[in-house]
């Protein structure tokens, strides 16, 4: 019963180790989107 416990445990860890980090690099993606696009407007705007 523990080993099934440790082992389940371990599983939910990793699942949840992978989706932070899909959702860090993905957060990234958006944050550089966003960044770029503010910074192609600004430029835009004054010329």
């Amino acid at each position: 019963m523990l080993i099934l416990a440790n082992s389940d445990l371990s599983q939910i860890n990793s699942t949840l180790q992978s989706g932070y980090e899909w959702g860090t690099s993905a957060g990234l993606v958006i944050f550089g989107t966003t960044l770029a696009l503010t910074v192609a407007a600004y430029f835009f705007y004054k010329i």
